[in-house]
């Protein structure tokens, strides 16, 4: 028997081969919270996982979303190789990374870190994995980077990147946010910059709502050495 880490209702576990050879396959929700999960898949946006549902404008054959169309406009070329998002970011995704991100829920942290790990070995698993850092002053208000917390158990920070004081991203506007990706408040430790020559990175974050956060620090940890940068992030807004 199981309690749902949602809802609190308990349920039962279905048995599967997995299961009889001692190999969890145990998610942690119940069939009715699961299914409220929108799960992204392999469908959407080949650069940042969009849905194209209801997409008036993707390129011709491509598969590549306007927003990301916008990006190479912008930056000339595009420093981020690709996002991959677990679940869209309606009500119940964001029940859930509010409890973990805000109250430091530990169980809804293995929860997500585990579906994390599932994407990385499947997509990933040669990328050098980079947490997004938090602020000296967020990391002391917190008392955890929800980042690198989803990382337990499948990978290390290499304490590469790290982050300036600046304005929450969370008080300004999608226009505003979008004009600051040329000026990132990330910065490489330049002791450690030899780790990403050549490297492909993977940064990990809880949500990729514009893009800037990710292409901010894609654009350091290029500039600093790395080959490319992707992202993998627990919901796309």
């Amino acid at each position: 028997m199981n309690l749902c880490l949602v809802c609190g209702e308990s349920f039962w576990q279905p048995y599967s081969w997995k299961s009889l050879f001692g190999l969890s396959e145990h998610k942690g929700l119940c069939l009715n919270c699961s299914e409220k999960l929108v799960r992204l898949g392999e469908r959407g946006c080949l650069r940042c996982h969009r849905s194209l549902e209801g997409d008036q404008v993707v390129r011709a054959r491509e598969g590549v979303c306007y927003d990301c169309i916008r990006w190479e406009k912008r930056l000339g070329e595009d420093v981020l190789k690709a996002n991959y998002s677990l679940f869209a970011y309606q009500s119940l995704v964001k029940e859930m990374i509010t409890s973990y991100k805000f109250s430091g829920d530990a169980k809804m942290s293995v929860f997500f870190s585990k579906e994390l790990e599932t994407v990385y070995h499947r997509w990933f698993d040669a990328c050098l994995v980079v947490p997004i850092p938090l602020s000296p002053s967020r990391l002391a208000e917190r008392g955890f980077n929800q980042a690198e917390l989803l990382l337990e158990g499948w990978a290390v920070d290499p304490k590469l990147l790290y982050r300036e004081e600046r304005e929450k991203q969370s008080k300004k506007g999608r226009k505003e946010r979008i004009s600051h990706v040329n000026h990132p408040p990330f910065y490489c430790a330049p002791a450690e910059i030899s780790q990403l020559t050549l490297q492909d990175v993977l940064l990990v974050d809880d949500i990729y709502t514009t893009g800037t956060t990710v292409r901010q620090a894609a654009t350091v940890l290029k500039n600093s050495g790395a080959r490319s940068v992707s992202s993998l992030t627990i919901a796309r807004s």
